[in-house]
């Protein structure tokens, strides 16, 4: 790692714990430079990998616990709201009791990199009938998301100049910063003065993109309601629970269900799930 991308990262690890001190004790030991290569090599992402290499191997993301203070504030300031009154009114309408001034927070956590290559991973498989994910495929590494479901991720191809872009829950690429090292130094201010991102108050250019891989051509749908089901886990809080769980459904079903159990998911909402999926 050069020398001034690692006194970066240690001035952002002290703006980020400064304001957020709860991320100092969710934030994972640094990964080895050939460690993470190889499981970027897993997905075929060979070129222009440094700036994944070298935020890895100053933490392997963070895992905060689900709804902790840490997680609501993230590595950069959340945007903030408050329950929309339609919203309060249908819940109070149930019978459902509701706090008014309840917050709710919208912030960007520190993928793990196992999350972030099983993200690569996706973008990969679904690139093969979506040209939208054909877009992403190969070319960027989602380091960083947000409750609803947009990614910060890096460009990883050979001819690239490293941009960091944000990309939305339905697949939209925006210009966000023109290198690796500016995203570093954005993430340092927003911390420092506790401001939004400069690519959250102030969203860049659409950019469109060639797809980076051919895409079949999507055939009718004329399969039958039992041809499969992913059951998607989203809490590991439990294991005992989990495989309970898998054994029930399985018991004397002949449906096919697969059961995907990755910390990628880990807290995600119907909503970021429905978008994926």
């Amino acid at each position: 790692m050069s020398e001034s991308i690692l006194q970066i990262l240690q001035q952002l690890e002290r703006a980020v714990v400064r304001r957020n001190p709860g991320i100092a004790a969710a934030m994972m030991p640094p990964r080895t430079p050939d460690d993470v290569r190889a499981e970027l090599k897993r997905v075929g992402i060979k070129a222009g990998v440094e700036p994944v290499v070298q935020l890895y191997c100053w933490h392997d993301g963070a895992w905060p616990k689900p709804d902790s203070e840490a997680e609501n504030m993230g590595i950069a300031p959340p945007v903030i709201n408050q329950l929309p009154k339609s919203q309060i009114e249908f819940l109070e309408g149930l019978g459902v009791k509701v706090d008014p001034n309840k917050k709710i927070y919208n912030a960007f956590n520190f993928f793990r990199l196992e999350a972030a290559v099983h993200w690569a991973k996706l973008y990969k498989k679904f690139a093969k009938s979506n040209p939208k994910y054909a877009a992403l495929a190969g070319r960027f590494v989602p380091v960083m998301s947000n409750n609803t479901g947009d990614h910060l991720a890096i460009e990883v191809t050979a001819d690239s100049s490293q941009q960091v872009v944000l990309i939305s829950k339905d697949q939209e690429i925006r210009e966000a910063y023109v290198s690796f090292e500016a995203f570093l130094e954005d993430l340092i201010r927003a911390n420092e003065q506790n401001e939004l991102l400069t690519c959250v108050r102030a969203p860049g250019n659409v950019r469109a993109l060639a797809p980076a891989m051919k895409t079949k051509t999507r055939r009718p749908r004329t399969t039958a309601p039992d041809e499969g089901i992913q059951i998607i886990r989203t809490s590991f809080s439990d294991d005992a629970s989990w495989q309970k769980l898998k054994t029930k459904l399985q018991d004397g079903i002949e449906i096919d269900l697969t059961f995907v159990s990755s910390r990628a998911f880990d807290g995600a909402s119907i909503e970021v799930l429905r978008s994926r999926f």
